[in-house]
């Protein structure tokens, strides 16, 4: 089972920034045996949110950063991650860009190169956020 925190900001209906806290310097979800392990990863993080199931991702729990989440600082960032393999692996926020308009959920067609991004077994950023953004009115846990 893969936990996926998710931190996100939205400019003018068409443009979304997610953070996702990954594992492995950014290249995995997060791993966890249950639900209750999930909501002890959140708590020992100090990380509030909701958490979210996926539809057709039965594997995949997401957990809705509050916006008011202050710590997120605390953790690094991609971008302070030194490639390598001499780098020690870590939780790290990595962001990712998704359009969407009213007309398509792809209209500048970036959305697409998101499926190269595979963070976990038969997982990409792609169809994560995808199936996150159709989750996000139909399941809470």
């Amino acid at each position: 089972m893969y936990l996926i925190p998710v931190y996100a900001q939205t400019w003018n209906d068409t443009l979304t920034q997610y953070w996702l806290l990954l594992e492995r310097n950014g290249t995995h979800c997060i791993e966890v045996e249950s639900m209750a392990a999930a909501t002890a990863f959140a708590e020992e993080n100090d990380i509030p949110g909701r958490f979210i199931t996926a539809n057709s991702l039965p594997n995949v729990i997401f957990l809705l950063v509050d916006s008011g989440a202050k710590n997120l600082s605390d953790f690094y960032s991609w971008r302070e991650i030194t490639p390598g393999p001499a780098t020690t692996p870590k939780e790290v926020w990595r962001n990712f860009i998704w359009t969407s308009s009213k007309d398509s959920d792809d209209f500048l067609g970036v959305n697409t190169f998101l499926a190269n991004v595979s963070i976990g077994p038969s997982l990409t950023v792609y169809d994560s956020l995808k199936e996150l953004r159709g989750s996000l009115s139909t399941r809470c846990v």
